[in-house]
């Protein structure tokens, strides 16, 4: 999961503190209307049980900043309410207070890009970044048109078995994008990569998210990945598609969708001349095939 474990340090005696703040999140890009959900884990590791009265004031040492405006929570979220059915953590348990930041900030109506601070006197400053697109919520069910210079490739989502990876491919097409990019990777006969606008591998939108993991999707030949690098939960934007079964690649990256027309565009990219696996960059095809854009097909009348 992505979880950001804040840096700690203790100013009391021994050289563990008593407990560990993090932020867990799924993604970290929304659209306009849809709510902001994250949870903030508390846990122990002291060698005792941590009472209630230990805990620290999640809410109190909230900051959120957009660029350089600094906001605070409402007045209304206090964190004794967070406490209420909880007396105390047993010894190496953890809890996650899951809530919507759009009830706690209210300046989160604004589209735009956000960090959220947590600070205390043990846990060091530590920040979690997301972006609120001035979009409404994607449509998940109409397919998708990847137009490239060899021809056009359709796919369908599915957001029942992988619901945050489509919302956010969705959510980066409604934005525009996917455009003006090249297919960066080709693995011969196996598979096409594209979704980074430097074109080298090393980019990406920004915004990752939790690798989702479904045994009702599993790579096959055309089916869709989201690429990521070694972090297994730092996929954001970069995309795969592949031209034949790749069994070895379950349950390590997340297929979101399926290729349903334009397969033999899959094939031709796939086969294109490249660096091969030695090349410096390797496995680049030597003529650019082009992503030119992504759109969504209309729904039927």
């Amino acid at each position: 999961m992505l979880l950001l474990t804040l840096s700690m340090f203790w100013i009391g005696s021994g050289d563990i503190p008593p407990y560990f703040v993090g932020f867990v999140q799924e993604r970290t890009l929304f659209s306009r209307e849809e709510p902001i959900r994250m949870a903030i884990r508390l846990g122990n590791q002291s060698e005792s049980p941590l009472k209630a009265r230990k805990f620290p004031d999640l809410f109190g040492n909230l900051t959120l900043k957009r660029g350089e405006e600094v906001f605070h929570p409402v007045p209304e979220a206090k964190s004794s309410d967070l406490y209420k059915r909880l007396p105390a953590l047993e010894i190496n348990a953890h809890r996650d207070f899951r809530m919507d930041l759009r009830k706690i900030f209210s300046q989160l109506n604004e589209p735009g890009e956000y960090q959220l601070f947590y600070a205390d006197p043990i846990a060091t400053n530590q920040s979690l970044a997301f972006k609120i697109v001035d979009q409404p919520n994607p449509n998940l069910d109409e397919p998708f048109v990847l137009h490239t210079s060899m021809g056009d490739i359709t796919i369908k989502l599915s957001p029942k078995d992988a619901p945050n990876h489509c919302r956010n491919f969705a959510l980066l097409v409604q934005e525009g994008f996917y455009k003006d990019m090249i297919f960066h990777r080709v693995v011969r006969g196996q598979i096409i990569q594209t979704g980074d606008p430097l074109g080298t591998g090393a980019g990406g939108s920004g915004f990752p998210l939790m690798l989702e993991d479904s045994p009702f999707l599993r790579h096959k030949a055309y089916n869709v990945g989201m690429a990521r690098a070694q972090d297994r939960d730092s996929a954001s934007s970069q995309f795969y598609i592949l031209a034949q079964d790749i069994p070895e690649l379950n349950n390590y990256y997340t297929v979101f969708a399926s290729v349903i027309q334009g397969q033999e565009v899959v094939d031709a990219i796939s086969m294109v001349g490249t660096t091969g696996p030695n090349g410096n960059p390797p496995e680049k095809p030597f003529e650019d095939v082009k992503l030119i854009n992504i759109e969504q097909l209309a729904p039927a009348p």
